[in-house]
């Protein structure tokens, strides 16, 4: 409920993702995921590595990755 991805969603809470590939390599992405105050530390965006298994992880990092 935080993004977009082809024009559904709020691009205004959280940005649009729908091209995240093209800016970001899936190490970035997963790091971020995992813990987004290490990139940035001023972000609002929650850490989920504690709150996803692996699996989740991969999985979410491998779609956005893809999104270019």
């Amino acid at each position: 409920t935080c993004h977009a991805i082809d024009r559904e969603g709020d691009p205004a809470a959280g940005g649009d993702l729908s091209r995240i590939g093209r800016e970001h390599d899936a190490n970035w992405l997963r790091e971020w995921i995992t813990d987004p105050g290490t990139i940035n530390p001023d972000t609002e965006m929650p850490a989920f590595g504690d709150s996803l298994s692996e699996t989740e992880m991969d999985a979410i990092v491998s779609y956005l990755a893809r999104r270019r």
